[in-house]
């Protein structure tokens, strides 16, 4: 049966619970269409046959089997009571039971669709209690699970635990298992951990035993803010949740900051913080009209702070942070060195000494050397404290010391790299790249890079992320291995050791697609005189979107005789293939199970379906509240002017109604981009979006066939619409 139209517009409006005046104007349009009519009589007439046919018998696996297949997005109708395996109901769930397809109740000649249960009724929740903590105290946990680990008998509580010295990065050794949840009778699952003292913040997930499946809360992840006395959350409880976020969730971060300010209106660096991240959102042009109500409220805060003689160091150090975002020089001047002067050994006054070291010295012969000579004794002061501080002054030293060709002093200063900071697979990387001058050390840069290889290897559960499985991470931790395998190979290379460095690079080149990975290995092929070969890997390159156009020119410069145009471009077209073949192997396509109904520039409501192109779609969610998504409005552009060049679609979906305050927003940071708006947000429910700027390519069939999240995700967009061009056929024959 098909409906028009408007009767399905009127049964949006019910099923949403909009209101019966607003259902009962487009009820009067029905009327007036003898379609509409037929229809309402023919729902009718199903509906009190329904009621004589004999009640089916409901299996026992029917539960199992609709949370089955929500879990795979398929868009099924949930029963309104629980379905119980003896097949035993009361007459009260019977017609419940009987109308699988839909319940139509009657108000006064009114046909209003029954509101059916959706995901909500399968959400699982996590509790805690106390769920105000103070520090130090032992929290009992509740979770009612998602259908997809409600069979378990125990589960996995993990956590990521922030102190007040963690800083904004979530990478590194920060997860771990705090807990284990038994499964109780009633089917919730219960267990208790003990907060550590110095913890302020904490995010979690919930897991099987053996880190396959996780519940991470559709990537919001659950979290627990450490109180004062008083009952707010502390301070710097909301400050580390801000940190979290700043990786995962930019606008939550913000709110974050705007929380801190209601509740702390006596914190100087809160408003700095606020500050920060308008100018961020806003851009510097719109935050200036804001700048003159932060001078007068810093003012306020000098008039009340200056003559105390005694501060807390973060007072101090919020207002010298409140004086530099607010340009005022002279009053950032005026709190620095009052802050040098009553905190000497703090690691803070440290660090503006060392930065006033490096400027000092910048541009004299021996500067390097002398400030690393004065450096010492400034260390010395804060080496035994813990600080976020201490990486910033380490890695400033490393730089300094190459500057001052001073093998010596790096090695000193990875050292201590090493004691204070978490050590990153990417940090290695970064580090043997800089022993590059210095051949006494090329064992030291071959053992870091190793070393980097191993943390990704291992996939240790403190450094694995409370939103991925094990094997998500794995597969993760390979795909960031690549990068790091196209360096140590071709430092083996360098080293003169060609077959390992050719063995190394040809391991990269099969365990995923990185054009690092075929330049470099292309360099030793020509090197080894396997120009064919150099020419193939070349050409994998060329296949590949975000190549530059002077592979072709340089391929043909270097391949000399050896260069065919033929086998050239089958050789690209393999390559691109194989590009396809990769990225389509990664796929998990789901369905969206909803309809999404947008609004355009125009006000007009659009359907995502009629927005879809032929082969691929690409919908990104943008927000102006998010300094990323702002931030990326350059790369959308691109994306914009590429994708419509190849006939691809590209949805941009703001998460807000529009406003004229939106609109003057667009126009001054020069959109020109289209826009449509998730008014009602069908979108935001349809994707599971949580951040921004996120992305989902729809393949032809309108599944989601490839998520991406950030800035700099947005590079891979162009790769995956390309193997959906090229290879459709093989997403087409995957199965959900």
């Amino acid at each position: 049966m098909i409906f028009h139209p408007r009767f399905q517009t009127l049964s949006r409006f019910a099923s949403r619970g909009l209101g019966r005046r607003r259902a009962g104007r487009v009820a009067r349009h029905l009327a007036d269409c003898t379609r509409c009519r037929r229809t309402v009589a023919e729902l009718r007439r199903l509906s009190e046959a329904a009621k004589r046919l004999p009640e089916p018998e409901v299996p026992e696996c029917a539960w199992e089997e609709i949370v089955g297949r929500r879990e795979r997005g398929d868009r099924v109708i949930l029963p309104a009571a629980d379905l119980e395996p003896s097949g035993v109901r009361s007459s009260s769930q019977r017609y419940l039971v009987i109308a699988a397809s839909a319940v139509l109740l009657v108000f006064g000649g009114l046909l209003i669709l029954r509101p059916i249960p959706e995901a909500a009724a399968l959400k699982s929740e996590l509790r805690f209690q106390p769920g105000d903590p103070l520090m130090g105290v032992r929290v009992e946990v509740e979770y009612r699970p998602s259908p997809a680990l409600a069979a378990e008998g125990r589960l996995n509580l993990r956590a990521r635990h922030r102190t007040p010295l963690h800083g904004e990065s979530n990478e590194g050794p920060m997860q771990s298992t705090v807990a284990t949840l038994e499964r109780g009778d009633d089917g919730i699952f219960r267990g208790s951990f003990q907060l550590p003292d110095s913890v302020v913040y904490a995010a979690f997930a919930v897991e099987d035993v053996d880190g396959s499946r996780v519940d991470h809360n559709g990537r919001r992840l659950w979290e627990l803010l450490v109180h004062a006395p008083d009952g707010r959350p502390s301070y710097e409880a909301l400050e580390q949740k801000k940190n979290d976020l700043l990786g995962r969730n930019w606008e939550l971060a913000f709110e974050t900051v705007q929380r801190m300010v209601a509740l702390y209106p006596e914190r100087p660096g809160a408003w700095a913080e606020l500050l920060a991240f308008q100018r961020q959102v806003l851009g510097e042009a719109a935050a200036e009209t804001l700048v003159a109500e932060h001078r007068a409220r810093f003012q306020e805060f000098h008039r009340e702070l200056a003559e105390r003689p005694t501060l807390p160091a973060d007072r101090v150090i919020g207002m010298s942070s409140y004086a530099l975002n607010s340009q005022d020089r002279e009053a950032w001047d005026l709190w620095t060195e009052r802050f040098e002067r009553d905190f000497p050994g703090h690691p803070w006054t440290v660090f503006r000494r060392e930065n006033e070291l490096a400027g000092g010295y910048e541009g004299e012969a021996d500067g390097a050397d002398r400030y690393l000579a004065e450096l010492e004794p400034l260390w010395e002061k804060i080496s035994h404290h813990s600080s976020s501080i201490h990486a910033t002054i380490i890695w400033n030293a490393l730089h300094q010391a190459r500057q001052a060709d001073d093998a010596q002093a790096f090695l000193r200063w990875l050292e201590r790299y090493r004691k204070h900071v978490s050590v990153t697979p990417e940090d290695l990387r970064y580090i043997a790249r800089q022993t590059d001058r210095w051949p006494e050390l090329r064992e030291t840069e071959l053992d870091l890079l190793r070393e980097a290889l191993r943390l990704l290897e291992a996939v240790p559960d403190s450094r694995r992320a409370l939103e991925h499985g094990v094997e998500r991470q794995r597969q993760e931790n390979r795909e960031r291995s690549l990068d790091i395998l196209a360096e140590l190979g071709a430092t083996l290379v360098a080293a003169g050791d060609t077959a390992a460095g050719l063995d190394t690079l040809a391991l990269a080149a099969r365990r995923g697609w990185n054009l690092q990975v075929f330049r470099a290995l292309a360099e030793v092929q020509f090197a080894i005189g396997d120009t064919a070969g150099a020419l193939r890997s070349l050409a994998r390159v060329a296949g590949d979107p975000l190549a530059p156009g002077s592979v072709v020119d340089s391929a043909r410069q270097r391949g000399g005789r050896h260069f065919e145009p033929a086998s050239w471009g089958a050789w690209v077209d393999a390559g691109r293939l194989e590009m396809a073949r990769r990225i389509l192997a990664r796929s998990e396509p789901r369905s969206l199970g909803a309809e999404v109904h947008l609004r355009d520039a125009g006000g007009r409501v659009r359907t995502l379906e009629e927005l879809r192109g032929e082969d691929a779609t690409v919908v990104l969610f943008w927000s102006r509240w998010c300094g990323p998504a702002v931030e990326a409005i350059p790369d959308i552009e691109w994306l914009y002017g590429w994708l419509g060049a190849r006939g691809v679609p590209l949805v941009i979906v703001v998460d807000e109604a529009r406003s004229d305050e939106l609109d003057q927003f667009i126009a001054r940071r020069g959109v020109e981009f289209p826009t449509y708006y998730d008014y009602e947000g069908e979108a935001k429910t349809a994707f599971n979006k949580f951040s921004t700027p996120e992305y989902f390519v729809l393949d032809r069939s309108g599944r989601v066939a490839f998520a991406g999240l950030g800035k700099k995700a947005l590079q891979t967009v162009a790769r995956e619409v390309i193997a959906l061009q090229v290879g459709g056929d093989l997403l087409g024959g995957l199965t959900l």
